[in-house]
């Protein structure tokens, strides 16, 4: 108590002997701590519209379902994906694998778990890097961490390689050049899914987002109706029924008229 008085007096004392300077310098750590209120207080704000669904991410949520595309961004699960290593590893000891197919982070808990009582006893801190963890549990030669990329063993058999399939570079209609966009809508084979999707792009572009998001909702629940009608129709039951259906004229007929009902 005596020493927070002691501080009182001594800034009392240097405000009455030279008032302005002392405002000066409360201003200028007032101006300072708005800053850096202002700072954290976007950084927040930047953070959290990044993680918050948007009416945007539902539009895009409907258009991925069926096209594979998004309008605005990359879809909500992507953009917020927890950032890190995607390799995995497996870590090894002279019996064998004793955690397999395991994250970075999993490879820090397994460190740490190993060493609990050791890093007790000698007042040190927990592993917080992969890399520290990993040097500490080859340290003694007692395991090994190795990537699962590393492990592929050759088939005495091997199988045919699938072929790669190539995606496209830009999957964000928005991001898209006329001419990437041309291809994307050429690559719809069928028509009315194709006008369909079209017209939903334009009322986006025309930034009418209830429109566009009837068009899509619409779409989507007719193509899941057709999906189900399908599988339920006589004809779908005479293909998955039969090595070799034999479909009669009549039989494709009843399937048409029951589709216009």
């Amino acid at each position: 108590m005596e020493t927070n008085n002691n501080a009182i007096g001594a800034v009392a004392a240097a405000a009455i002997d030279n008032p302005g300077e002392v405002m000066q310098s409360l201003d200028n750590l007032k101006n300072t701590l708005q800053q850096i209120s202002n700072t954290a207080s976007g950084m927040q704000t930047e953070d959290d519209s990044a993680s918050q669904w948007s009416f945007e991410d539902t539009i895009d949520e409907l258009m991925s379902k069926i096209s594979g595309y998004t309008y605005y961004d990359l879809p909500w699960t992507k953009r917020n994906t927890p950032k890190g290593s995607s390799n995995r590893y497996n870590i090894d000891d002279e019996s064998g694998t004793v955690k397999a197919n395991a994250s970075e982070e999993d490879v820090i808990e397994y460190a740490n778990t190993v060493y609990h009582y050791d890093m007790s006893d000698n007042e040190s801190e927990e592993f917080k890097t992969f890399d520290d963890a990993k040097n500490a549990l080859e340290n003694e030669g007692n395991f090994n961490v190795v990537n699962v990329a590393d492990t592929k063993q050759i088939s005495l058999f091997p199988t045919e390689k699938k072929k790669e399939v190539m995606e496209p570079a830009n999957t964000i209609i928005s991001k898209m050049d006329d001419a990437a966009y041309t291809q994307f809508i050429n690559d719809i084979q069928n028509p009315y899914l194709k006008a369909q999707i079209n017209q939903a792009v334009d009322l986006l572009k025309a930034n009418k987002q209830k429109e566009a998001y009837s068009k899509l909702r619409g779409l989507l629940d007719n193509l899941k109706n057709l999906k189900e009608s399908l599988v339920n129709s006589k004809t779908f039951s005479i293909i998955a029924q039969s090595e070799k259906p034999k479909l009669t004229k009549s039989d494709i007929l009843e399937f048409v008229k029951q589709r216009k009902k």
